[in-house]
């Protein structure tokens, strides 16, 4: 189970940059009454989704970190879905704590940029993990890597699973943007049966990555906090994640995501050739070197 949360961790704040790379912006406004509903939330999902460019910023605390504690990964992002494009800037440093080789020699930040096909990776940890001399390493998308980024659970698309008690539960400004803050509780199976195929299919990949731990997480009630605008846009998600993985172990995260610029304009660029070794067949290694082989 460590391993998986593990390797979820690392995957959970590209999640965040993926699950909003969607079709074209739509217009209008959606009510406070509209929103504290099952539509209301899947509709401001879709909208969110649908953004050209986006800001992330995100915040994941995990159980199972070294010695038994809580592991925190902050990331900052970006989205370009014009050019299907993502980049995005994580710290590992709770992560690799008490590993045999220090985080703080080797270093705890990863870059990561996704090209669609390909998630470029930049970490001294995982060049010495892997032994590769290049500044960067790539990966194939949906190459069935626990740590591929590209597929894990789109937290957006959870919203398809929204239950029926949803409920406004009060107001917050997130970045000087007025917000109502909805309450509610999804389940993945829900989401499964309720989604469109694209979404569906990135829940379902998700799934299969998780291994056996996806057996409890299928149908737990995960609690969810969404704040949306008065143009029915989620700024906020919080989801609090917390599912059976075995008979004697339980899985528990808070996943935490703020949404802004949109429709700002960014800039990614995938690393040059010369500077990537593909590690595609190779890149559930860094189970190993997470102390978890």
């Amino acid at each position: 189970m460590v391993r998986r949360v593990h390797a979820a961790l690392v995957a959970a704040a590209a999640v965040t940059v993926t699950a909003l790379a969607g079709c074209t912006p739509g217009g209008g406004s959606t009510g406070t009454v509209a929103l504290a509903t099952r539509e209301g939330l899947t509709n401001a999902a879709q909208r969110t989704a649908a953004a050209r460019t986006a800001r992330v910023e995100m915040a994941v605390n995990a159980a199972g970190g070294p010695g038994g504690g809580v592991v925190t990964i902050t990331a900052t992002g970006a989205i370009d879905a014009e050019h299907d494009r993502f980049s995005l800037s994580m710290d590992l440093t709770a992560l690799l704590a008490g590993l045999p080789a220090s985080a703080d020699a080797i270093g705890s930040s990863v870059e990561l940029v996704g090209t669609g096909d390909t998630v470029f990776f930049r970490s001294p940890f995982f060049a010495q993990a892997l032994g590769v001399t290049t500044d960067w390493v790539g990966m194939q998308a949906g190459a069935g890597s626990t740590l591929d980024p590209t597929d894990p659970v789109a937290f957006l698309d959870l919203l398809h699973g929204t239950g029926a008690d949803v409920e406004r539960v009060g107001h917050e400004t997130v970045r000087g943007v007025e917000t109502d803050t909805i309450h509610a509780t999804v389940t993945v199976r829900a989401a499964l049966a309720n989604a469109p195929a694209g979404a569906r299919n990135r829940l379902q990949r998700a799934l299969e990555q998780l291994g056996d731990a996806a057996t409890g997480l299928l149908d737990a009630e995960l609690p969810v906090d969404v704040d949306v605008d008065s143009d029915g846009i989620i700024r906020k998600l919080v989801l609090q994640i917390r599912a059976p993985a075995s008979a004697a172990d339980t899985q528990a995260a808070a996943v935490s995501i703020e949404y802004f610029d949109f429709g700002e304009p960014v800039t990614i660029e995938p690393p040059p050739a010369d500077q990537v070794t593909d590690v595609t067949a190779r890149f559930d290694d860094l189970a190993g070197a997470l102390g978890e082989g």
